[in-house]
């Protein structure tokens, strides 16, 4: 499943329990990640700033 899928599915359960907060930790993997232009499209599609 591509990220693109997995945020899509995390962003209906999320509006199905009505949160109105979400928050997200860098990963080590994040930190090393080696794609900027990935980095930038995640960016663009979620709250992650780049």
């Amino acid at each position: 499943m591509g990220l693109g899928k997995i945020l899509k599915k995390f962003e209906k359960t999320i509006n199905l329990y009505d949160v109105d907060y979400v928050r997200a930790c860098a990963t080590a993997a994040f930190r090393r990640f080696k794609s900027k232009l990935i980095l930038y499209q995640l960016s663009d599609y979620s709250s992650i700033p780049n």
